[in-house]
């Protein structure tokens, strides 16, 4: 189901499903890049157990963009989204440049997030020049699944170049570390894309009167007593995890 809602930057388009598992947080997906078509197959996978959103930032799908395609205009309108929207703190995935953005609004407002999930996080220090990201993309492109690109190129064609680079220019900028520290994931987490030495997807869930399991092949790290954080290897494209996680493109939902 499509819903929106407007923030002072513009409209925000999110599919929602799993209206029904009310007893459980909701889970918030933020796509890498603004391609939000490749996470649709996750979206119906956490919805078989909570109430789920994907949502459409910074606006690449059909109709007006939500916001200007900069990483802060992004967390502003995600943090004014989950105040609005949700009545409950929310589990906030983001994946690759939308990690970024994720753990931003987790420092900013906790009071919203209730558990944080970092797939496939980008742009540690030494990616964080033009030329040396190029490298490293075109290393890490030949191991991407082709079923990926009917979720994210149509929509990498309607920003067209200007608003991807703008996109990429602000993430490159952007330096997390410190958001990290404040919400308790790992600095220094993601690597440079290398097939041979793949990412990590990190969970940070605060406790909420009871101890939480991690998932198949997840270790626990020290972190603040009241957060408790899970690494789970896996490539950029979070494939080679046994997480519910899927990152196989469907159908274009927008």
């Amino acid at each position: 189901m499509l819903v929106t809602h407007r923030v002072r930057h513009g409209l925000v388009r999110a599919l929602a499903a799993g209206a029904d598992r009310t007893d459980r947080n909701p889970v918030v997906l933020l796509p890498g890049l603004g391609a939000p078509g490749y996470l649709v197959d996750t979206l119906h996978g956490c919805a078989a157990s909570a109430p789920t959103f994907l949502l459409d930032v910074p606006g690449f799908g059909a109709g007006p963009m939500a916001c200007e395609p900069e990483l802060g205009a992004l967390v502003d309108v995600v943090t004014e989204w989950l105040s609005d929207v949700l009545d409950q703190p929310a589990t906030l995935f983001g994946h690759s440049t939308a990690a970024q953005v994720a753990m931003t609004v987790a420092a900013r407002r906790p009071e919203l997030v209730g558990a944080l999930v970092l797939a496939g996080p980008t742009f540690p220090p030494p990616l964080r020049h033009l030329g040396r990201l190029s490298v490293a993309l075109l290393r890490d492109l030949v191991h991407e699944s082709p079923a990926a690109l009917p979720g994210t190129v149509p929509y990498y064609l309607r920003a067209g170049p200007r608003r991807l680079l703008r996109f990429v220019k602000s993430a490159q900028q952007d330096e997390p570390n410190g958001s990290c520290r404040s919400c308790g994931a790992r600095p220094g987490a993601a690597r440079p894309a290398r097939h041979a030495e793949p990412t990590r997807m990190g969970a940070v869930a605060r406790r909420r009167g009871g101890a939480r399991k991690p998932g198949h092949g997840a270790r626990r790290a020290h972190v603040p007593r009241d957060l408790r954080r899970f690494d789970v290897p896996a490539d950029h494209g979070i494939r080679r995890t046994r997480v519910t996680l899927s990152h196989h493109a469907g159908r274009r939902p927008w």
